[in-house]
């Protein structure tokens, strides 16, 4: 008796830490908002500021998936804390099981990093949810990996479906771009990353990757053009200054 009474207790403690720990609606919706501004100043290329505000989210909603999510994002790209960005991503799925965001995020990790098996596993759960928004993004990430694992024409089926599905997705016409190129088929390489500088306009590394492209293909005005194009959208650092040297070692 005396103990059916103590795990009773137990329990009823355990219920009431939990909903202790639970933010009411008005915390929320202040986790919400600090997710929300570091999105923003992720965005504008604040990553300190950012990672503040995930930090304030989750400390006072910490199982805010989302914010769990941001911060992985944060630490991968912004500061390379590769672990703690994996553990990032692997906590908002512990919260939020079908998140195919999150899945093609750790998924991408995962193939940076060489377990590329793990990744397809990662990049197929994503796939496999409806609910996913913009599924090009792992089924571009599955062709590189597919790719790289050697297993190139089912890269380039996957590559080829992220395409069907965003004809304009600059990272998909990139890669495919980039990857006919190392396969030695020059001037399909050159009519993808052609594509890439027509579809992203404004990005200086279109015109860079195709740029450089014609230059080894001995397109000399083509390659000038495309050099000058992307000086000009990046008139200091960055691609720019890469362009920039790269114009001066043009011979007519």
């Amino acid at each position: 008796m005396t103990r059916s009474i103590a795990r009773t207790l137990l329990l009823v403690a355990a219920a009431a830490l939990g909903c202790a720990h639970r933010p009411s609606a008005k915390e929320r919706r202040a986790a919400e908002i600090h997710h929300d501004l570091a999105v923003e100043a992720f965005r504008a290329g604040r990553a300190p500021d950012a990672l503040r505000e995930y930090d304030a989210a989750l400390a006072i909603d910490g199982r805010l998936a989302e914010a769990h999510r941001g911060r992985g994002l944060v630490l991968d790209f912004a500061f390379a804390r590769i672990d703690e960005a994996e553990r990032a991503y692997r906590r908002a799925l512990e919260l939020r099981p079908e998140y195919p965001e999150a899945h093609n995020d750790l998924g991408q990790l995962l193939a940076r990093t060489g377990r590329h098996e793990e990744a397809l596993r990662e990049f197929d759960l994503a796939l496999g949810d409806m609910t996913y928004r913009e599924p090009y993004v792992a089924r571009c990430n599955k062709g590189l990996a597919l790719w790289r694992m050697g297993r190139r024409e089912e890269g380039h089926a996957e590559l080829r479906a992220c395409l069907s599905l965003a004809p304009s997705f600059c990272k998909g016409r990139r890669e495919l771009g980039r990857i006919l190129l190392d396969e030695g088929k020059m001037a399909e390489g050159i009519t993808e990353l052609a594509a890439y500088a027509r579809s992203c306009e404004k990005v200086p590394d279109a015109h860079l990757q195709l740029g450089l492209a014609r230059m080894r293909a001995g397109d000399v005005p083509g390659a000038r053009e495309s050099f000058e194009r992307c000086a000009e959208l990046a008139p200091q650092g960055g691609e720019g200054d890469e362009c920039r040297r790269s114009l001066s070692l043009l011979v007519e």
